[in-house]
């Protein structure tokens, strides 16, 4: 006997409980007005109905007006009875919902906490759903009732629990999540029956004998697993390799495959037709290594791949058995391409690391989205080497983003450019010592990073926590004069004013009567033409501001004058009265010198700042 439903305790969504809350402060006439136009019922009148005037006119001798009046008050009666629908729909308590919304609920909150975008991480929750078929017998016959809430099934100590959802998800596709390695033997075989309905299997903790379980339990077949997921942390063995001998064969369906601390044979003709391959923490034997040339060989057969991630797991080797460096290797070309990522380990050479000969014969799409996280050893950091031109190849055949990008992040030792779908980042790390400082500066990561993209048509620039001179500033601004959005935050601590005196310098042009800037020979044109949007988010300097008003100024007497302009700053002192007259009588300057209003907030500090 189920005990009464108590509304009380149901957990409304949102989007139910905002118009309950509503209700039961307005009249049945302001409730109605406010849902006349947002509310939408279940039961509603076909969408895009026109709303008539709330006086539609009389109607009169003329027989064209008598009709007009008999269609207007016809859709009149149609409105007040869609309003009417929508708004007893919008206070019908969730227990009375229908089961097809019911279960669309139910469905949204399962996809919301278990999301496994970084498969790697253990969920830390996921839908209990014995527990909320106790709200009321409404949900407890949507929830027994629907077969496709049960096929998430996470294997952890109870198997009751993994009985339980067998029964009820019927013959859904079942998603398999192994959070133990002591119960996984116990619980492959309860699954052993159902094995020609699992599509997913994902495996978080192993045991020594977990990978030999999963062969048996993979064994004769299983047809529909499409992705697997293993770390293989626990299996104390550097050589778990997965190859045509074991269990590719027995996954003839499998396009995504997933490995920590394990790897794959390279030459195996069935890892070929995999889409998803993610490699990460894999210390390789050396008689598992490949050659630069052999990898490459082999990566071209995988012409279905759309996503490689190589996290710490490089599978080749680029000196031969003779200590000599061979980087040679045909180039690979994977049409179907669309992310990949490399994370490096250090290498003895950062003038010419592994990560650099790789992506030289690789021939990545301009919509591909490619991310390289390298280190650089401690001992080479007083040359400053390993920087941007040691790691991305300079050439556009391979990396066609190189002249193509639109819109660029730059941050210390690290930059993301943007075109369309397309994206290339870069993150650099020294490693070692932390007090010895990389002589890879700021002012020669701009360098590197202007001859990397000096090709392409950059319209917007984020510079984050960055202290360039005024000659970097130039530099940039001399390379990508189509500039129309500039975007600068900086809120390292410590930071003073000379950061935004290099900025604000750099983008200042000299006064209308020393230069003519429709002169197309002039010495000193205008830095960023293009320019229209600012946004800065930093400290307050009363010198800041004066000195924004200055180049914004001679800037508009140049004819560029600015479209929009965003100020978030924190720092400042409200209780100093002469201080804040100043600062609205900048801020007043600073409107009229903009064509859109501006806008301005003063912001708590950073945390890192308390």
């Amino acid at each position: 006997m189920h005990r009464p439903c108590d509304y009380r305790a149901l957990a409304h969504p949102a989007a139910f409980l905002a118009p309950v809350l509503e209700r039961q402060s307005l009249s049945d006439e302001a409730y109605a007005q406010s849902h006349l136009s947002r509310t939408r019922g279940w039961f509603h009148a076909p969408a895009g109905m026109a709303t008539p005037p709330s006086d539609p006119p009389r109607a009169d001798d003329s027989t064209v007006n008598i009709r007009r009046s008999v269609v207007l008050r016809s859709r009149q009666t149609a409105t007040d009875e869609q309003q009417s629908k929508s708004v007893w729909n919008a206070s019908v308590p969730v227990n009375r919902l229908p089961p097809e919304i019911l279960l669309e609920i139910f469905q949204v909150l399962q996809a919301i906490t278990e999301d496994v975008h970084d498969v790697w991480m253990v969920p830390s929750s996921y839908v209990f759903w014995p527990r909320l078929s106790h709200v009321c017998r409404a949900w407890r016959d949507v929830i027994c009732n629907s077969a496709q809430l049960w096929r998430d099934i996470h294997v952890k100590g109870d198997l009751q629990w993994v009985e339980l959802c067998l029964s009820r998800s019927r013959e859904a596709p079942l998603h398999i999540f192994f959070h133990s390695g002591a119960t996984l033997p116990d619980a492959c075989d309860i699954l052993s029956n159902h094995r020609h309905r699992i599509k997913t299997v994902v495996v978080f903790d192993t045991a020594p004998d977990t990978v030999s379980c999963l062969t048996q339990f993979f064994q004769p077949s299983m047809p529909m697993l499409e992705e697997f997921s293993l770390d293989a942390f626990n299996t104390f063995s550097d050589a778990t390799c997965f190859s045509d001998s074991d269990i590719f064969p027995l996954l003839p369906a499998l396009h995504t495959l997933r490995l920590g601390y394990a790897h794959i044979d390279w030459t195996s003709n069935a890892a070929r037709k995999l889409r998803v391959l993610h490699l990460r923490d894999w210390t390789p034997p050396d008689d598992h290594l490949l050659s630069l040339h052999e990898f490459l060989s082999a990566l071209q057969e995988f012409q279905a791949l759309e996503d490689l991630n190589m996290d710490f797991a490089f599978p080749f080797e680029t000196y031969n058995a003779d200590g000599v460096r061979d980087v040679t290797g045909p180039i690979v070309t994977l049409p179907n391409i669309r992310s990949l990522y490399f994370l490096c380990p250090s290498h003895e050479e950062p003038s010419s690391p592994d990560i650099y000969h790789l992506l030289a014969h690789l021939r990545v799409p301009v919509s591909a989205k490619l991310h390289v996280y390298s280190q650089t050893q401690d001992h080479v950091t007083s040359s400053g080497e390993g920087g941007y031109l040691d790691t991305i190849p300079q050439d556009t055949d391979c990396l066609p983003i190189l002249k193509s990008a639109t819109t660029a992040q730059l941050w210390k030792q690290g930059f993301d450019c943007h075109c369309g779908e397309g994206q290339l980042g870069v993150d650099l790390e020294p490693m070692g010592d932390e007090t010895q400082r990389w002589a890879y500066t700021p002012e020669r990561a701009v360098d590197d990073f202007c001859t990397l993209f000096a090709k392409s048509p950059l319209v917007e620039l984020a510079v984050r926590d960055m202290r360039y001179t005024e000659e970097s500033w130039a530099q940039l601004f001399r390379t990508f004069p189509s500039l129309s959005v500039l975007k600068v935050k900086n809120e390292s601590p410590g930071s003073d004013d000379d950061v935004e005196d290099g900025l604000l310098a750099a983008l200042t042009p000299t006064a209308p009567d020393q230069a003519t800037d429709s002169d197309p020979d002039s010495d000193d044109p205008v830095p960023l033409p293009n320019m229209r949007t600012m946004q800065y988010k930093g400290e307050w300097h009363e010198d800041t501001l004066s000195d924004l008003v200055h180049c914004l100024r001679a800037r508009a007497a140049r004819g560029v004058k600015l479209r929009k302009l965003t100020l978030r700053m924190f720092g400042r002192d409200p209780e100093d009265a002469d201080g804040d007259a100043r600062h609205e009588s900048l801020l007043h300057e600073l409107d009229e010198l903009v064509e859109e209003p501006m806008v301005y907030a003063d912001i708590p500090r950073p945390q890192m700042y308390l």
